[in-house]
């Protein structure tokens, strides 16, 4: 079985800074004057002292491009590209062998590891060389 995808998950300033708006001005409101009032201003600085300043968002295209040309079933399940070496690759470590051990308890080993490429695919994954 198996699961087919890459999915990217950005870490950097300009992420947090840009992607994450509160959709609700109320609750908005609340947060900024409540017991957490300032919290936010003081978490994105802290984001933005660990930040790598010569983080290069390329490497993330050219791990994406290395996965996809990587045959079918040997593709990792994750990829770190983590120039701030935040602690996330330990800590995902931790959660997929966590998450590994649940499955197989549940008897879902095998939705861990794809099983040949599906043939729906097999004709439209157009290379990725020219990506390069």
């Amino acid at each position: 079985m198996g699961i087919l995808g890459v999915n990217d998950e950005p870490n950097g300033k300009h992420d947090f800074n840009h992607g994450w708006r509160f959709r609700h001005r109320a609750r908005l409101k609340e947060y900024e004057s409540g017991p957490t009032a300032g919290l936010a201003r003081e978490i994105m600085k802290g984001f933005e002292l660990t930040a790598a300043p010569d983080a290069d968002v390329l490497n993330v295209a050219k791990a994406i491009v290395k996965i996809v040309d990587m045959p079918f079933d040997t593709r990792p399940f994750r990829m770190h590209i983590d120039p701030a070496e935040d602690g996330a690759e330990i800590v995902n470590g931790v959660a997929e062998r966590v998450r590994a051990e649940l499955l197989r308890n549940m008897g879902l080993e095998d939705i861990l590891k794809p099983v040949g490429q599906p043939a729906a695919l097999a004709n439209t994954v157009a290379s990725s060389s020219s990506l390069r």
